[in-house]
């Protein structure tokens, strides 16, 4: 059960990154199909808001947006806080990996 949820967390992220990498890329050359921030937020909302989190700050992605950043880091911060309540199920998790 741990390590599922620990390929789903992985997953997620990875998709959320692959979908922030996109839309950086189709942000650089002004293209009109871009991703939509619902589609981001519910991405977070499902627990890629940490991938978020980095890519906002490395690939200066989507910083400007005041908005997107408050909604962004109030849902990293609830995830935080859903995992500081789970602690004891993330320890069990991480050792399980060692």
């Amino acid at each position: 059960m741990e390590q599922l949820l620990l390929y789903y967390f992985i997953a997620i992220n990875v998709i959320t990154s692959i979908t922030f990498i996109w839309d950086k890329i189709k942000a650089s050359v002004n293209s009109p199909d871009r991703i939509s921030e619902l589609t981001f937020h519910t991405l977070e909302l499902f627990g890629g808001c940490f991938s978020t989190f980095i890519f906002i700050n490395l690939l200066n992605h989507k910083k400007a947006k005041m908005r997107y950043k408050l909604i962004s880091y109030s849902l990293f911060t609830c995830w935080v806080y859903v995992f500081w309540l789970n602690k004891e199920l993330v320890i069990l998790t991480v050792k399980t990996l060692i």
